[in-house]
């Protein structure tokens, strides 16, 4: 609330771990004096606040704040796969449906997963699944920061209960739960956790403004938006939307304007510059992508369907990779185009401009300019008049 917003900005060192702060709500959960809150700062992203008249010191907030400690990490992935899912699996899948087979395998032993998944109203959260219509629910890319703090109290009573759990995420979300379940000691034995090679989470409030800005351009409301679809290619950019007024929209300039805008880094939450997630040492026991250089490795394994790699970081993700449904072959890393392996995504020197601007004028002139949305020439101009004036 505003209220609480502004008696804990009063207070010196309120939020917990600054632009460190991945917004994964660990640290609210864990607090048992309700003096942490979760709010949305100015770029739309999630931050902890802490309320110093409600904090006892306890110190268990950072002591599970993936920031605030050394990542603990597991020695290199120790086999690299590229895998393709069963084909069902894939047309509903970005790349090879490599978390919707391992999902499967779960839910046919009696587990339950946890994933990412798109709300009617665009937004990301994590949802618990336990069966296989369930998996359907989170199969796709979402380029957007999934919240995952309902999560943990589903996930410590599944612990408790002796079920499997599979955990998927990105690296900082599964450093999350991993301090979460041990602060906790829970049993993780029957924990599996699936990372993603993530670029960097973007604005949710910018691609909401973008979203109105897609509607006004096109005079309806988008119904449904895919950042990546195989209607159109497994591969670059293939965004696919659906309007009120049942036009399609597929893959133009204006419908990909949130993507480009997302690779030029100006929407990147601040803590992704500084990843501390960017090595072949991961966090989880497997780690997925989408296998970028599969033509290096066997350019006939590849077909339009997609492929995904595989990253085997542990005995316990090479069991559970072993029960996956589909076909792989060994592969490297070293053949995969897969930059944040390596070196956090870059931040643009004019980044502050570029928010500054945004509050300044909105969204549309940043379209134009880093979203590769042109302006209309003075010809393109008269032709709609014109069309218009006939109307």
């Amino acid at each position: 609330s505003k209220a609480f917003l502004s008696s804990a900005l009063k207070v010196k060192k309120s939020f917990l771990a600054g632009n460190g702060c991945v917004g994964c709500g660990a640290c609210k959960t864990v607090c048992k004096f309700d003096a942490i809150r979760l709010i949305k700062d100015n770029e739309g992203f999630l931050q902890s606040i802490i309320n110093q008249n409600k904090c006892v010191n306890c110190g268990l907030c950072k002591k599970v704040c993936p920031a605030l400690n050394q990542v603990v990490k597991n020695q290199k992935a120790s086999k690299v796969f590229a895998f393709k899912g069963e084909n069902e699996t894939r047309i509903k899948s970005t790349s090879g449906g490599a978390f919707a087979e391992i999902a499967k395998a779960i839910v046919k032993n009696g587990g339950v997963f946890y994933g990412a998944s798109q709300r009617e109203d665009f937004s990301v959260v994590h949802i618990r699944g336990e069966s296989l219509e369930d998996i359907i629910k989170i199969q796709g890319t979402k380029y957007l920061q999934s919240d995952i703090f309902r999560c943990y109290d589903l996930l410590e009573k599944d612990l408790k209960d002796g079920k499997t759990v599979l955990f998927s995420g990105t690296p900082c979300q599964v450093d999350a739960i991993n301090r979460f379940v041990a602060l906790k000691k829970l049993p993780s034995n029957q924990l599996y956790t699936v990372d993603i090679i993530c670029h960097g989470v973007p604005s949710e409030t910018i691609y909401k403004d973008y979203l109105k800005w897609l509607e006004k351009q096109n005079k309806s409301k988008v119904v449904e938006y895919s950042f990546r679809d195989k209607r159109i290619s497994w591969r670059g950019s293939s965004c696919y939307a659906k309007l009120e007024n049942g036009k399609i929209l597929l893959n133009d300039k204006k419908l990909c304007a949130f993507m480009t805008l997302y690779y030029s880094n100006y929407i990147t939450r601040n803590c992704c510059y500084h990843c501390k997630y960017t090595s072949q040492e991961r966090v989880s026991d497997i780690t997925i992508s989408d296998y970028w250089g599969i033509e290096k490795v066997d350019k006939n394994f590849e077909d339009n369907l997609g492929v995904s790699m595989i990253l085997v970081n542990t005995e316990k993700g090479e069991k559970l990779f072993g029960q996956a449904q589909g076909e792989s072959i060994i592969a490297n890393v070293e053949k995969a185009i897969q930059p944040q392996l390596s070196k956090p995504t870059s931040c643009p020197l004019d980044r502050d401009e570029f928010w500054e601007t945004y509050k300044a004028t909105g969204l549309e002139p940043l379209l134009k300019k880093h979203g590769g949305v042109k302006a209309d020439s003075l010809k393109t101009k008269l032709y709609k008049l014109k069309k218009k004036l006939l109307k």
